[in-house]
């Protein structure tokens, strides 16, 4: 399963003011920054794609408007929310917000205040319709 991952200012809005870039309070840089982080991690390498949109004419190319990421294990789900969490928690000049959208019109969005990695595994589950980790 893949899922979709864009970046918004606290309001939900993208650069533009509007949320439609999907490249949030940050710019472009903070999904390259988001990009590298996520690639960083072992259990997502070569599971992560930039969607880059169809450039509109006159352009002469498009900057991507989300980062693709396929999770089709737990492992995966774990290590996702593990690193969302890492870079959420990453000083930077503004607030910001992610946000993941999956098959079937399933959203989860977080913000990087007080949030944990096991808040963010929770939801992510949920919203993937995977059970959580068994108990040992």
């Amino acid at each position: 399963m893949e899922v979709s991952i864009t970046l918004a200012g606290p309001d939900g809005a993208g650069t533009d003011g509007a949320g439609a870039d999907g490249a949030g309070a940050d710019g472009p840089a903070g999904l390259e920054s988001l990009d590298g982080w996520l690639r960083g991690e072992t259990e997502l390498a070569g599971q992560i794609r930039p969607s880059v949109p169809q450039p509109r004419p006159g352009d002469m190319g498009a900057l991507p408007e989300a980062l693709i990421v396929a999770v089709g294990s737990g492992g995966a789900v774990s290590a996702l929310a593990a690193a969302l969490s890492g870079w959420l928690s990453q000083p930077r000049r503004s607030d910001i917000r992610v946000r993941v959208e999956v098959p079937g019109d399933r959203v989860v969005e977080v913000g990087g205040d007080r949030v944990r990695a096991d808040q963010i595994e929770s939801l992510l589950r949920q919203a993937l319709d995977i059970p959580g980790k068994a108990e040992d």
